[in-house]
């Protein structure tokens, strides 16, 4: 492994002082407040009154709203740590093609569980590219997640992978829904996101613009004609931020352990989604 220097000062000084620290901890108030709210309420109920459905739906926020906190509070923390300069990013080849397939291996259970259609397209030769393998894989899934939740039933979720075709050419990740769709000045649109996504700050989208502009990519958030969100990672080439290089040589040891540390990532990120908090996405 080569170290790159890491005078982790003004660039950190930036990031920390645009960092959303107060949509941050007015989301997870608010997740406690919920599973609070839903405590008392389960402790208030007779042992038999009839309102079964009730303390049901009640069980179920609170699984996802504390499954959102754990969720939100780690990667917060990790990339806090990040900032400060304590675990910097590690640069490597990453295949994303493969990444992708991992966190969409799901597809018949989302579909069957929500009734949500999960399509993937990316080349089957692969796409490497160069970046930190944690901030990959939690721009990937906050963008799954987020699509995921703005479907109502019978919806659509498209991730598509264009690789560069010169290298010229920056690869161009997007995740496109038929959802609820970006909330605007109509109330009934801000009505609907605000509960496809719980009444949320949308954490996933603020911890990936961080991990974008950690890597040096950008991300766009644009309406579709048609009605829901496309989501647009340009991975850009650019000049490599402070960190350090690993070069490696996978194994397949490497490769399985890779492969279950991804599972329990897509399992902890899918389990905070409304009717899919009992899938097993480890099997």
């Amino acid at each position: 492994m080569s170290s790159l220097p890491n005078p982790y000062t003004a660039a950190s000084e930036v990031l920390w002082e645009d960092f959303p620290r107060k949509q941050f901890s007015e989301e997870c108030f608010r997740a406690l407040n919920l599973i609070d709210r839903n405590r008392e309420y389960l402790e208030s109920l007779p042992q038999a009154n009839g309102e079964d459905e009730r303390a049901a739906q009640a069980l179920s926020d609170i699984a996802v709203a504390s499954g959102r906190l754990e969720r939100t509070l780690t990667d917060m923390m990790a990339l806090i740590r990040c900032i400060q300069g304590n675990e910097p990013p590690i640069w490597e080849l990453v295949d994303l093609c493969a990444l992708l397939r991992g966190l969409c291996a799901g597809q018949e259970q989302i579909r069957r569980a929500i009734g949500v259609t999960l399509t993937l397209e990316c080349d089957a030769d692969g796409c490497c590219v160069y970046g930190d393998r944690g901030f990959l894989e939690q721009i990937c899934l906050h963008l799954l997640s987020n699509a995921l939740r703005a479907c109502r039933e019978g919806g659509h979720v498209w991730v598509v992978l264009e690789p560069g075709r010169s290298q010229d050419d920056c690869p161009v990740l997007r995740v496109l829904d038929d959802g609820c769709g970006l909330p605007d000045e109509e109330r009934d649109n801000l009505r609907e996101n605000r509960t496809h996504f719980l009444g949320g700050t949308q954490s996933g989208l603020l911890l990936c613009r961080e991990y974008c502009r950690l890597l040096g990519w950008e991300l766009e958030l644009n309406a579709r004609p048609e009605g829901g969100t496309e989501a647009v990672v340009k991975m850009l080439p650019g000049k490599r931020p402070l960190g350090s290089t690993i070069l490696r040589s996978e194994n397949t040891w490497d490769k399985l352990q890779q492969e279950y540390r991804l599972q329990r990532l897509v399992a902890r990120e899918l389990n905070c989604i409304p009717g899919l908090e009992t899938v097993d996405f480890e099997r």
